[in-house]
C-alpha cells in the first residue's frame, strides 16, 4: 500500500486514484444524461484542428467545431431531434410550424420551463465533475485563473485553449507570473485523457449548442469564448477553489484545496515520474511547489 502524508495526514494512493476514476465515471453518465439518449460517434482520431493564426483560424469565434471536414458544427439538430423524442411529461421543447404570408413555413420553439430548468442543473453538475478531470489527470495542476480563464474559442485578442491533436484532446495555455520580466511567453500544453478529452468534445459539439437555445433570449444566455459556465466571464479563483474542495470532499472525505492538490500532484511525479522528468533534465527532487 502506498501512502502519501500530507500536513501528517496520511492519503492512500489506491483510495485517491480510486476517486479520481468514479469522477470520470460519474461524469460519463451525466454527460450520456445531457445528450438525451442520442449517441454521437465522435472519432477524436479523425478530427482535424489548426494552430495557425490567420484567416478564417484567427478570427473570432473560431474552433475545431467549425473545420468542415470534421462534421461537428451541427450539434444542436440531433439534440433537438432527441429532445422531441423523449416523453411529454418529460420534453424540453416542442416545435410548432407557422405558414408566413407568403406560405413558407417558419418553425418556433417552444421551450418548457421546469424541464429547462433541470436540465441546465445537470450541466452545471456536469461541468464541474468536468473541471475536477480535467485538473486531476491533466497533468501538473493549474492555478486558478489559469483554469478559468480557459477559452474554447477564439475571443477578439486572444487565442482559444482548446485543441485536438493527433486524436488527443490538449488545453494550451500561457499563465506565467514571470513573463514581464522575461519579456518572453511560455506555453504549457496538457493532454486530457482519452474518455475526458471526449467529454470535452462532445460538450462544446452538442451540449453546449443545446443550452444555448434554451437560453436564448434570457438573461443567462452564454455567448463567451469562456469554456466554464460563468457566462461572460472566467471563473474566478475563489469559485474554482470551491468546487475543488467540495468535490473532494464529496468523492475523498478529505478537506483539500487547490495548494494541496499541487504539493500531492508534485510528490507523485517524483516517486512514479523519475524517467519522463529525466527526459527534460528536470531532477525530480529539485521540484518544488512555490505557493503565490
Amino acid at each position: 500500500m502506498q501512502v502519501l502524508y500530507l500536513r501528517d495526514l496520511p492519503l492512500e494512493m489506491g483510495e485517491f486514484w480510486e476517486a479520481v476514476k468514479l469522477m470520470i465515471s460519474d461524469a460519463r453518465l451525466l454527460i450520456d444524461k445531457l445528450l438525451m439518449g442520442f449517441k454521437p460517434e465522435v472519432r477524436l482520431e479523425n478530427i482535424e484542428d489548426d494552430t495557425c493564426k490567420s484567416g478564417i483560424y484567427d478570427s473570432r469565434g473560431y474552433n475545431f467545431l467549425q473545420r468542415p471536414g470534421n462534421l461537428l458544427d451541427k450539434g444542436i439538430e440531433p439534440m433537438i431531434q432527441a429532445a422531441l423524442a423523449k416523453k411529454r411529461s418529460r420534453r424540453l421543447v416542442d416545435i410548432e410550424t407557422v405558414v408566413n404570408p407568403d406560405g413558407t413555413p417558419t418553425t418556433i420553439p417552444h421551450w418548457w420551463r421546469s424541464e429547462c430548468c433541470k436540465y441546465i442543473e445537470y450541466e452545471h453538475e456536469f461541468m464541474d465533475l468536468l473541471l475536477m478531470c480535467i485538473h486531476l489527470t491533466g497533468g501538473q495542476p493549474a492555478r486558478g485563473p489559469e483554469i478559468g480563464s480557459i477559452k474554447h474559442a477564439n475571443s477578439t485578442q486572444f487565442s482559444r485553449n482548446i485543441f485536438v491533436f493527433q486524436g488527443l484532446v490538449a488545453i494550451v495555455t500561457c499563465y506565467d507570473k514571470s513573463r514581464t520580466m522575461r519579456d518572453s511567453m511560455h506555453y504549457i500544453v496538457r493532454y486530457l485523457l482519452q474518455e475526458v478529452g471526449l467529454m470535452v468534445v462532445e460538450y462544446l459539439a452538442y451540449v453546449r449548442p443545446f443550452v444555448t437555445a434554451i437560453e436564448r433570449g434570457q438573461p443567462t444566455h452564454r455567448s463567451s469564448e469562456y469554456f466554464w459556465i460563468g457566462c461572460k466571464d472566467p471563473f474566478k479563483d475563489t469559485y474554482v477553489t470551491k468546487i475543488f474542495k467540495r468535490m473532494m470532499q464529496k468523492y475523498l472525505g478529505r478537506n483539500l484545496n487547490l495548494r494541496d492538490y499541487r504539493h500531492i500532484a508534485i510528490a507523485i511525479a517524483q516517486e512514479f515520474l523519475h524517467e519522463d522528468l529525466a527526459i527534460f533534465g528536470i531532477d525530480p527532487e529539485e521540484v518544488v511547489v512555490k505557493d503565490k
